[in-house]
C-alpha cells in the first residue's frame, strides 16, 4: 500500500512540474505579443497582492517590450508624475526582449518575431511567489534568500538558465535560457 501511494505522490510531483517546465520553454519563444501579456499577467497572478497592468510599451531600439504592474491600492492619480521610492518598490516590472536592428535603420525587421521572457523586477516575496510557482517549485522562502543553490535553475541539456537575486532597489529574476 505505501508503494500505490509513493507512486501516486511521485505521479504529482511529475505532472506539476511538467506543467510548468512547459511554461518555461513557452517563455523562451513567446509566439506573438499577446501571449506575452497573457504570460505577465500569469506570472503577477500568483503573487500575495492584487496587481494591475498599468502599461505595456514596446521599444524597437531596445529590443524590449516592457509590462508594468501596479498594486490595485494605488490609484492612476497616485501613480500621475514622478513617482516615488515607496511606490516604485510595490511595482512589478516584467521585460520580454525581442529581435533587435539597433542602431542600424537599414536593417530590416523579421516579418515574424518572437519574444523571449529576460527579467523581472519586484520584492523578494513577490519575486519568491513567482520563482515558487513557475520555476522552482520546492524553493523555501528563507533559504532561497541566500542560499545560491535555491536561486538559480539551471538545466544545460534543455537550454535552461534562470536564476534571481538582489539588487539595490529589490530582486531581480533573469532569464539567460537559449532558444
Amino acid at each position: 500500500m505505501k508503494i500505490v501511494g509513493l507512486i501516486i505522490a511521485l505521479l504529482c510531483f511529475t505532472t506539476g512540474y511538467n506543467q510548468n517546465y512547459k511554461l518555461i520553454e513557452e517563455m523562451k519563444h513567446v509566439a506573438n505579443k499577446d501571449r506575452a501579456t497573457e504570460i505577465a499577467k500569469e506570472l503577477v497572478s500568483v503573487t500575495s497582492v492584487k496587481y494591475r497592468l498599468i502599461f505595456a510599451k514596446e521599444s524597437q531600439n531596445a529590443g524590449i517590450l516592457r509590462f508594468r504592474f501596479a498594486p490595485e491600492e494605488l490609484s492612476d492619480i497616485q501613480l500621475e508624475g514622478k513617482i516615488t521610492e515607496e511606490q516604485r518598490a510595490k511595482l512589478i516590472t516584467i521585460d520580454f526582449s525581442f529581435f533587435n536592428a539597433g542602431e542600424d535603420s537599414k536593417v530590416e525587421r523579421p516579418a515574424f518575431i518572437t519574444y523571449k521572457l529576460n527579467e523581472i523586477n519586484c520584492s523578494y516575496p513577490e519575486l519568491f511567489a513567482i520563482w515558487k510557482n513557475f520555476f522552482k517549485t520546492g524553493a523555501e522562502f528563507e533559504i532561497t534568500q541566500t542560499d545560491f543553490k535555491s536561486q538559480h535553475l539551471k538545466e544545460p541539456e534543455n537550454k535552461i538558465d534562470v536564476y534571481i537575486f538582489q539588487t539595490e532597489t529589490g530582486w531581480s529574476l533573469r532569464n539567460l535560457s537559449l532558444n
